[in-house]
């Protein structure tokens, strides 16, 4: 079920708001010879975020790990504290571990081991949703260190003792903030959203980070954004489906409905993306709403209501906009039902499936791990999160293995309600049995997972 809250700080799918990993774009999915799994959360001390690794194929279920940061704890107020570059082989975090309630951005490599400080908090600044670009070589995050309360987007050298270097557009008003940002595939260009022109109004700009002085350009005008609530570039964020082409799901007509949009980057104007659009049998037009980029970059994945309204199907579709999309789901799906628009979609290593969470069972509002091919048919419930009839039973947070062998994610599975941890499944099977792969303490909770193959 969709919910329209434009508020940022909201719990609205549709709300704007700092996103990171998975990205398609940029956490593509693993291909290497074994699966570093990395869990995020307080699963070893209550109110104590930290990370913690283990090497997939090795495991004993459940894993018992060591907290990263070993002093201190990562920030956990807002955002995602965290980021693994593509190859696996380095981490960067948030975390106050050289000054209590200081949040410094730090690099490591994958076990934690070797940690520098890429730079320091300003004052009482925040760094949240730092993220590798593609190449491993910087970091974008979000920030307050130019003006309090104002959040911004910058770079920094993926190195020790870095000096960031704000990208986001000039302005001083702490009404006017950042929402999101992704990485170009190159390295070079960051698409980003908020509302930094006219407070609530979020538009889409791109900005060239190799610059001497990066000077964003907005392509998302105020004038081509006629919705009111929601209005703009919706949540999840924008996503590349080149180096110079991005993708957004947003609200900018009058009447508010939602499409898909393609924008070129470093040019004003928007366009739908006609390959996903759909019109239904009754001569309406349908909405779209989740989507997710294949790794190649030549599909994209969404859902739409376009048999029944408020009924969303999954579709793929070509992102260079030609042909019509083909429906992967059976054309059945009951009114109000969709996929979770908190979570990203997570493609099979070879690109050919994609696991998705949606409430596409019996129990309305159950969030549950499906998987289906880009093929078309095959679309399968992999598990059930605790009891079949429980609405507040959900799976979130989907990451694959080497080969596509194993399906991870997050869950209250257990015995106890609200009690997250981390669950691996079999993703050929039917609603199969899960294990159990990392607990929690009580009242802690894993929060995230990220998997990488690595050498």
């Amino acid at each position: 079920m969709t919910n329209d809250n434009p508020d940022a700080n909201s719990a609205s799918p549709d709300a704007p708001k700092t996103v990171d990993a998975p990205r398609p774009n940029v956490d593509a999915p693993p291909t290497g010879p074994a699966t570093r799994v990395w869990v995020y959360g307080d699963f070893l001390t209550n109110n104590t975020t930290q990370l913690g690794t283990f090497v997939h194929e090795s495991a004993q279920m459940p894993v018992t790990m060591t907290g990263i940061p070993s002093t201190g704890k990562l920030y956990d107020l807002l955002g995602t504290p965290f980021s693994i570059n593509a190859n696996g082989t380095k981490i960067a975090y948030v975390a106050d571990s050289t000054v209590a309630g200081r949040w410094d951005l730090f690099l490591a490599d994958a076990d934690g081991g070797n940690a520098v400080t890429v730079t320091t908090a300003v004052n009482t600044a925040t760094i949240t949703d730092p993220s590798f670009s593609p190449d491993g070589t910087k970091l974008a995050f979000v920030s307050d260190r130019d003006v309090a309360t104002q959040k911004d987007i910058y770079v920094v050298d993926a190195a020790a003792s870095s000096t960031p270097v704000r990208v986001s557009p000039a302005r001083n008003n702490v009404a006017l903030d950042a929402s999101s940002f992704v990485w170009s595939p190159d390295s070079k260009l960051l698409a980003m959203t908020g509302d930094f022109a006219t407070d609530a109004r979020y538009a889409l700009w791109t900005v060239d980070t190799t610059a001497a002085t990066p000077a964003p350009v907005q392509v998302l005008t105020d004038a081509e954004n006629l919705a009111t609530t929601p209005n703009g570039v919706l949540s999840p964020g924008p996503k590349w489906v080149s180096n110079t082409k991005v993708v957004f799901y947003g609200a900018l007509t009058a009447a508010g409905d939602r499409h898909l949009y393609v924008a070129t980057a470093g040019t004003a104007g928007v366009t739908e993306l006609a390959s996903t659009a759909i019109t239904r049998a009754d001569s309406t037009k349908a909405e779209a709403h989740v989507f997710g980029i294949s790794p190649d970059l030549s599909k994209i994945v969404f859902s739409s209501d376009g048999i029944t309204a408020t009924a969303f199907e999954l579709y793929v579709a070509n992102t260079d906009g030609t042909g019509t999309p083909t429906r992967l789901t059976a054309g059945t799906t009951r009114a109000g039902s969709d996929l979770d628009g908190f979570e990203e979609l997570a493609f099979s290593p070879d690109g050919m499936k994609v696991a998705v969470v949606a409430d596409w069972g019996a129990t309305d509002a159950k969030y549950e791990p499906y998987v289906v091919s880009l093929a078309g048919g095959d679309l399968h419930r992999v598990a059930i999160p605790g009891d079949p009839i429980d609405a507040m039973r959900d799976a979130s947070k989907l990451q694959w293995t080497r080969g596509g062998a194993k399906l991870y994610f997050r869950a209250d599975g257990g015995a106890t309600d609200n009690e997250f941890g981390l669950w691996v499944a079999n993703p050929v099977m039917t609603d199969g049995t899960a294990t159990l792969a990392v607990s929690a303490p009580v009242n802690g909770d894993v929060s995230g997972v990220i998997t990488r193959d690595v050498p």
